[in-house]
């Protein structure tokens, strides 16, 4: 709940880093290079009011702080949880992620925002690796299912375009283009008491995933 800094024209868009951020990596190169063309309000796991104002800095790690101490997690070696409540930049929230077997549950409740703006849960956004597999409520990309038990699932696969200078003033200013994946639950504006509810399968095939929306223990 303590996000990174920013500093030496470093970390220009690291705002919303602690805010629940769940990335989910099978080979380790599922987010490589992704960095300039990332919607960063969209960062996987948080829950974000998707404005179009640059982001606040967090200047040697002033203002990184959300407003809840609220956090904690516990595990047996095998499952575990990990909870936070999300009191920040007008945005409240309850989240949970529950890490049973080889699935994760991520649970959310009591999402609350006063602005205009949509709040937007981002469930993934990563490098396009594969086709995408979908029916209704759930998806699959790249070895990785995603099945929403609460809540409208929205995907799709786009160009991206950005420059590392947008995060990095030390670095190039050359527009760099990448297909990017992306699935999120969009609560709107001025949600009262929102909730989303969604399993991520980080090994299986699209056949499971579909299997899951009907035969899945979790309830």
């Amino acid at each position: 709940t303590v996000g990174t800094e920013s500093g030496n024209g470093e970390g220009l868009k690291q705002y919303h880093l602690a805010d629940g951020a769940c990335i989910v990596m099978r080979r380790g190169d599922e987010y490589d290079g992704v960095q300039p063309v990332w919607s960063w309000r969209r960062v996987p796991g948080t829950t974000c009011a998707q404005g179009r104002d640059a982001l606040p800095l967090v200047n040697w790690g002033r203002g990184a702080r959300g407003s809840s101490r609220f956090v904690g997690g516990a595990s047996d070696g095998r499952d575990g949880v990990a909870v936070m409540h999300l009191d920040k930049a007008g945005v409240r929230a309850r989240k949970a992620w529950f890490y049973l077997g080889d699935s994760v549950v991520c649970l959310g409740a009591g999402i609350r925002a006063d602005g205009e703006h949509d709040v937007v849960t981002t469930i993934n956004q990563c490098l396009a690796r594969t086709a995408v597999a979908r029916g209704e409520g759930w998806c699959h990309h790249d070895g990785v299912g995603y099945v929403v038990l609460d809540g409208t699932l929205d995907t799709h696969v786009a160009k991206q375009r950005g420059t590392w200078r947008s995060i990095n003033r030390g670095l190039s200013d050359a527009v760099v283009e990448r297909e990017v994946f992306s699935a999120w639950i969009d609560h709107g504006p001025r949600p009262r008491d929102a909730a989303y509810a969604y399993r991520i399968l980080p090994d299986a095939s699209p056949e499971r995933t579909a299997r899951e929306t009907t035969s899945s223990p979790i309830r």
